[in-house]
Parts: structure tokens; C-alpha cells; sequence
């Protein structure tokens, strides 16, 4: 063979190394993916191939459905997929002309709260304590089903997708929600589970904390003491685990103390005349809350305190706020 011979095969070989060094081929870890609202899974691109480091893009076909975070650590370039909504989306990762996909599967399983039930009957709202309780009347209530604890993270992420919560867990009530989150929560809830879940009137709210045709009449919802039975500034000093204090007459925790409880009502005076479900004003400007907090004066979590909040605004100020569902 001449030397030109030799020249010329050598140059195509190189040509052939050059242009595979230059080719790419991305893969993910998975092609196809399951997921329940709120899970998280980290998909790993892998690349073979590739000349030089340049980022690749990581989309989603639909946001509403999983939200994405693109991060590297030692092991080369990952994206944690978070499920939000059921649904189906897919990922694709990119560089150039090369391209993976994974389809993600997002399973709807809501997770729905242990009622109580408590049979309707005649009580006198409100007390003598401070001007925004009085006065003091009287309300029928009707019949109707309340959840035995706060909604739990748990609860939340396996409807909302999401936990904004700063201490979590899901034995955990949750709350750093405005009244509005908590409404769009219930209304997610009932298209999932085809039910009717609302928030309490402020009047089954308080009717409830009271224990019903059992109460006792307690000071909190259970006992005269509030650190049997509530959360509150002087025994703790962060969010509790639902069920951790003791039981009111009917068998429901926390309605005193732990985390503030949305009521459906816009905020008003009270009557002066006897009522029979009240629901509470047509319109206003702020909602009220019931129950005191974690970081609340035990005075907050008394059975008759109420308090009221803009409806689109996180609490700061009594406390931080959840939510309790009934079920008529």
C-alpha cells in the first residue's frame, strides 16, 4: 500500500472517531412514570457521546399537571418531577437535535378526613367575654357530620399537589394557607370525591367545640383546663401532630388550639334574636376563624372567642390557620 493509501484511510478513520465523539444520544431513567398527587420523583438524563458540557433544557407539556426543578450534583444532570393535579404530562429533556421523553401519570387518591356525627339541638352562642361574642342568643342547628381532626398535610397533598407548610409532616395539621386556599382545597376535594364537603358555619363550629347535646359546658372544647385538651403559647412552641390532646364530649380534637379553623361566614355583629343555621352575612370583608393556635393566649382558644380575616391573606397575626371540613 502506498503512503497515500495509508494518509487516506488513516484521515477517514479519524473523520469516523471525530464524528462519533460529536453525536449524542440522551436517555432518561424512566420512560414512563406513575405518580399520586404530591409524590416527587428525580429524573436522570444520561448522555452518551457528547464532544463538550453544554446544558440541556428540560419542559414540561403541562404545568398544571407536574411541576419541574432542574438541578447537577456529582452524578451528572437531574429534574425532580413534583405531581400537582391528576393528569397525564409528558417531560423532555433536549440538546440540540437529540431528545428523551417521559410520560408522567398523575394518579388523583384523595385522602378524606373521619367524620363525627353530631345530632342537631339548641344552644346559646356566644358569651359575655369581649364585645365581638355578644350577644349572647340562641341557635338551632341541624344534624351534620364534622371531621375528627384538622386537615392533615396528608390530607392537603393528595389534593393540592403541594405542602407550603415550613415544619411538615403528615400527621401535621396544615396551615400557612389564607381562607381562600382553604376554600379551593374544599372545592377540590368534592370534584375528586364527587361529595359535598364544606367548611363549618361559624354556629356548627362552635355548637361542635362545645360538645353538642353532650357539652358539658367547658370553657375550651373539652375541659375547663386548657392544657388538656388545647396547643397553645404556654405548652408548646411549634405545630402539633393532630390527636394529641385530649377529646372534646363528642370525640373531636384540637377545636382548641393548635392551628386557627376557617368558618364559612363573612364576619358580623351577632344578632339579638333567636336563629335557626344561621349562615352568617351575605357579602363582607373578612371571614371568620375559630379555635386559637399554637402560638395563641389561652384566652384565643376558648369555645366562644371569634376572630376575622382578610380572606386572601396568610395569617400572621393571631396565628397561623387551617382548616376542619363538615359533611352535611
Amino acid at each position: 500500500m502506498t503512503v497515500v493509501g495509508v494518509i487516506i484511510i488513516t484521515s477517514l478513520l479519524l473523520s469516523v472517531v471525530v464524528s462519533c465523539k460529536k453525536s449524542s444520544i440522551i436517555k432518561l431513567n424512566k420512560t414512563e412514570l406513575s405518580l399520586n398527587v404530591g409524590d416527587t420523583y428525580t429524573l436522570i438524563a444520561i448522555e452518551k457521546g457528547k464532544s463538550e458540557w453544554t446544558a440541556r433544557n428540560w419542559s414540561t407539556s403541562n404545568s398544571d399537571i407536574v411541576d419541574i426543578n432542574v438541578f447537577c450534583d456529582f452524578d451528572g444532570e437531574k429534574c425532580t418531577v413534583t405531581a400537582k393535579s391528576g393528569g397525564t404530562a409528558t417531560i423532555t429533556v433536549s440538546r440540540g437535535e437529540n431528545s428523551a421523553k417521559c410520560t408522567i401519570i398523575v394518579i388523583l387518591q384523595p385522602v378524606e378526613p373521619e367524620m363525627v356525627f353530631v345530632e342537631g339541638g339548641t344552644f346559646m352562642m356566644g358569651s359575655d367575654n369581649n364585645i365581638l361574642e355578644q350577644p349572647i342568643h340562641q341557635v338551632t342547628i341541624s344534624s351534620f357530620n364534622i371531621a375528627k381532626y384538622q386537615v392533615t398535610q396528608k390530607e392537603w397533598k393528595s389534593i393540592m399537589g403541594n405542602n407550603p407548610c415550613y415544619t411538615q409532616g403528615d400527621d401535621l395539621p396544615i396551615y400557612e394557607i389564607t381562607w381562600n386556599d382553604a376554600n379551593e382545597y374544599v372545592t377540590r376535594l368534592n370534584e375528586a370525591t364527587g361529595k359535598n364537603y364544606r367548611l363549618p358555619t361559624e354556629a356548627e363550629w362552635e355548637y361542635a367545640a362545645r360538645g353538642g347535646k353532650e357539652s358539658t359546658g367547658n370553657k375550651y372544647s373539652g375541659s375547663n383546663n386548657v392544657n388538656l385538651v388545647a396547643w397553645y403559647t404556654a405548652n408548646c412552641g411549634e405545630i402539633q401532630p393532630v390527636g394529641s390532646k385530649a377529646a372534646n364530649e363528642l370525640g373531636i380534637y384540637d377545636m382548641s388550639g393548635n392551628v386557627w379553623e376557617c368558618c364559612s361566614d363573612w364576619y358580623g355583629n351577632y344578632p339579638q334574636t333567636p336563629q335557626t343555621d344561621p349562615q352568617g352575612p351575605i357579602s363582607g370583608t373578612y371571614r371568620i376563624i375559630r379555635g386559637g393556635g399554637y402560638n395563641s393566649y389561652s384566652d384565643w382558644c376558648r369555645v366562644a372567642m371569634r376572630f376575622r380575616v382578610e380572606p386572601d391573606n396568610i395569617i400572621s397575626s393571631p396565628g397561623d390557620c387551617g382548616l376542619r371540613l363538615v359533611l352535611p
